[in-house]
Parts: structure tokens; sequence; C-alpha cells
């Protein structure tokens, strides 16, 4: 089983499985693992479809290779197996006739997949890497508030910081459809009106982050053990 976590655009508010959680439609994520402990999807390379396989063979590195199968085949498993992608004006894959919304990160050895019956969801996480320049990015890309928050943390909590911020960001650009070529220092996850941006309960040494447009969002979090989406 896993968790129930309720969250309104300003954060967590409640924690359970009963009550205020069960009228809400929630988002479910599920954590799955890369590693060599990682389940067995059904298929192989070939169930990927022309887009995906183009992107397989593009790695260089055949651990690379590996990791994005293992996420894009647990995606396929979760929806139901047989899926057929198609994608809107800007990239974004979505169901074939499907009303299920979906979205896929991973970084390292771990991926989130992220699906929602009735709202856009965009999911993402990162592998905290401490040498990255953090300050140099966030003057590029992060908004004066969020500046202004990193620059008064030293290390190593303004790394980790720098990189819980980037996930929330991300993850409202995935779930509004308009992708990282957008101006991201005009976006300050903190203040989105009518969004939920929450953080992901993941393993040390990774960040995570769910995105909705709706003033408050439950959450289902759970470890992927090869099944597929059920929504009771």
């Amino acid at each position: 089983m896993g968790q129930y976590t309720q969250y309104t655009n300003s954060g967590r508010v409640a924690f359970g499985e009963n009550g205020v959680l069960s009228v809400l439609s929630p988002v479910w994520v599920w954590r799955v693992s890369l590693g060599a402990e990682a389940p067995e999807g059904a298929g192989d390379v070939c169930a990927l479809d022309a887009e995906e396989r183009r992107r397989y063979e593009a790695f260089r590195f055949e651990a690379d290779r590996r990791r994005f199968l293992l996420s894009h085949l647990a995606l396929r498993r979760i929806l139901g197996g047989g899926v057929r992608f198609e994608r809107d004006p800007r990239g974004k894959p979505r169901l074939q006739g499907g009303e299920l919304r979906f979205n896929l990160s991973h970084s390292g050895s771990l991926a989130l997949v992220a699906v929602s019956r009735d709202c856009e969801v965009g999911v993402d996480v990162e592998q905290v890497r401490r040498n990255v320049k953090v300050e140099l990015v966030a003057r590029r890309f992060f908004a004066p508030g969020e500046m202004a928050t990193l620059q008064g943390l030293s290390e190593p909590a303004r790394t980790e910081a720098f990189f819980r911020c980037w996930v929330r960001k991300e993850a409202y650009l995935k779930a509004a459809g308009t992708g990282l070529t957008d101006a991201l220092r005009e976006i300050d996850a903190g203040q989105m009106p009518g969004w939920s941006i929450a953080d992901l309960e993941v393993p040390p040494g990774y960040v995570a982050a769910v995105a909705a447009p709706r003033p408050q969002l439950a959450v289902r979090l759970c470890d992927w053990r090869g099944e597929a989406f059920s929504p009771f």
C-alpha cells in the first residue's frame, strides 16, 4: 500500500487514508528503482515507440540506455501495457484516446511516474550533485525571491535547496506543458495561484516534486513492484 498525503499550494496540510482525502481524486506517484534491484517490466526495447527508440539509441553509454528503457517500460506497464502515445503541439506525450494524464522523470537510479485521472500533472526528480555551480545557474534561471532564499543559506543546505527549487519549477512546467524553453526566471514555484507544487519523499541523495493545477492535491506515493495502475 502507498501513503496518502494532502497538499495545498502552501504545502502539506494532512496525512492519512480517511477523512478529507477520500473526497479528492489523488495523483498517484510511483517510485521506480533503476538499479540492480529494479523489478522486471514486461517487454523490451521493441515495446517502445519510434520516438522512444530514437531517444534510447541516442544514449552513448549502455547504463544510460538501460535506465531509460527501464523507466519507459515501467511507465507503459503502469498505464496498462499496450498503450499508444501521441504528442501535443509542444511535444508532450499523451495517451491516444485515453483520459489518464501522466508524466515521467528519471535521474540516476530513480524514476518517478505520476498519473492523474482528471488534471494535468508534472513530476521531476534530480540526483543532488555537489559539483554544480548553483549560484551561477540560479542567477540565470531563478526568480528574485527564489534567489534571495538561496543566498541566505550556506553549504551544504544551499545545494540541496537549489535542487529542490529546480524540481519544483520543472514539475510545474511539465504539468503546464510549456517546457523548459520558457522564461524560468519569471516563474516562482512558491507563488503560483491555483496550483499545488509539493515535495515528494524519495531516497537520500535525491529530491523530487509533483505539480498539478489544483488549489489542493492528494498524493498517493508508493514503490513500484511491477503492477499496473488501479485507481481503487
